[in-house]
């Protein structure tokens, strides 16, 4: 049951990243075309490499069982601010809400 919760909050997850990179994209693409082709192939790049860390740390917070807290300060000295570990956030704080634990336990 919770890896079927799981699915489905990460499946929103992505639909919500698509749908606001759509519209970020429209809002960059009017002002400057160049911006946008200098800009957007860096972005994508890094949310692959925000995705990799995320599956890293959290092999890492399953063997350990390490405090959620300190993933989100490890996260956010790491990037330097809060919109790109946003994701990352509503599906750690749901998945504790669904297991009602402090610690990430998985099923």
């Amino acid at each position: 049951m919770y890896i079927l919760i799981s699915i489905i909050l990460l499946l929103l997850i992505y639909i919500y990243r698509i749908i606001t990179s759509i519209f970020t994209l429209l809002s960059t693409c009017l002002p400057s075309i160049p911006y946008l082709f200098i800009t957007y192939p860096y972005y994508y790049r890094y949310l692959i490499i925000i995705n990799i860390l995320y599956i890293i740390i959290y092999s890492i917070l399953h063997i350990y069982h390490i405090n959620v807290i300190f993933l989100y300060t490890l996260l956010y000295i790491y990037t330097g601010h809060i919109q790109s570990i946003l994701s990352i956030f509503i599906y750690t704080v749901l998945h504790l809400y669904l297991t009602n634990t402090t610690y990430i336990h998985f099923p």
